[in-house]
């Protein structure tokens, strides 16, 4: 593998209960984002990838 190939992981995804989604479209895309500076905030965050399409949330842990 090159120095500077990416490598991409699939995450699964984990019900929390809450009955249905909110969006049902087929077309969205998560993302999980790690090394986020402390003191940042969803909407700092969804700025950031904002030029990318359009964020419909935002979660920091």
């Amino acid at each position: 593998m090159e120095a500077n190939e990416e490598i991409w992981e699939t995450q699964n995804k984990r019900s929390r209960g809450r009955g249905t989604t909110k969006s049902n479209k087929t077309d969205v895309t998560k993302f999980f984002v790690t090394n986020i500076p402390s003191g940042c905030r969803p909407w700092d965050l969804a700025n950031t990838f904002r030029e990318y399409g359009e964020i419909t949330g935002a979660f920091i842990a």
